[in-house]
């Protein structure tokens, strides 16, 4: 726990943002608070609140993208598979989306909505999602984490694998489970890290070729990665890229 705080407190201190070089003006969580279901025991303390990490942030990457959170936390909760911490999120999203659909017409509900393509018998929706808005937001915690753990800025360009949940095309079943077994490959070594297992969980391996990979799990469900290579092909070639 000593080893917690003492962190917190130098990121406290820390005077620039974690992913520019602009003043700190607050400290964001990563992934953001909203993430955390906020269920408390007996004596009041929140269950699955223990330990957020926060690192010093500018508005742009904190405060002004309050919408971004929403919209991730609305696709990656609603996946099929996801832990009972999904499912509690998944459910309360759903009552918000409801009540803010009907009672205030909000932008963006209609469009979240909008993307949903159906639903399945378990009440899980199946959807397309926004990829450069889920990719921004997945760089922009996968950026806070490595932050948090090195003291380093991940300045350099990034990319990023498994942005949507529609997952009903075999085929595009087919290249996940490539993917997903060639990361896990070359992070087989890389442990899992987190206070809050149920909520998130996430990796990081360096290699000497200058190769950073970020594997990050929301809800006990689907892998994220977010990567950088020196060569940098494309995104729909990273099973290749090693």
């Amino acid at each position: 726990m000593s080893l917690v705080i003492s962190k917190q407190k130098i990121l406290t201190e820390f005077p620039t943002c974690y992913a520019c070089e602009r003043p700190k003006t607050s400290m964001e969580h990563a992934p953001p608070q909203c993430f955390f279901p906020d269920d408390r025991d007996e004596r009041g303390n929140c269950v699955y609140r223990r330990d957020l990490i926060k690192v010093p942030s500018c508005d742009d990457h904190n405060t002004n993208k309050s919408t971004d959170d929403t919209y991730a936390l609305w696709h990656l909760a609603s996946l099929h598979g996801v832990n009972k911490c999904g499912e509690m999120m998944h459910r309360k999203l759903r009552r918000m989306a409801e009540h803010d659909h009907a009672k205030r017409n909000s932008a963006l509900m209609k469009k979240l909505l909008g993307e949903t393509v159906g639903i399945s018998e378990d009440g899980h929706i199946a959807g397309r999602a926004d990829g450069k808005r889920m990719q921004q937001f997945l760089c922009s915690v996968a950026r806070a984490v490595y932050f948090f753990e090195t003291f380093k800025k991940l300045s350099v360009p990034l990319k990023v694998t498994n942005l949507g949940n529609f997952y009903r095309d075999q085929e595009h079943l087919n290249n996940l489970h490539k993917r997903e077994a060639f990361f896990d490959s070359e992070m087989a070594d890389a442990p899992s890290l987190g206070s809050n297992p149920e909520v998130f969980t996430y990796s990081i391996h360096e290699k000497v070729e200058g190769i950073i990979i970020v594997r990050m799990i929301f809800y006990g469900t689907l892998k994220h990665w977010v990567y950088h290579h020196p060569r940098f092909l494309d995104a729909s070639t990273s099973a290749n890229i090693f």
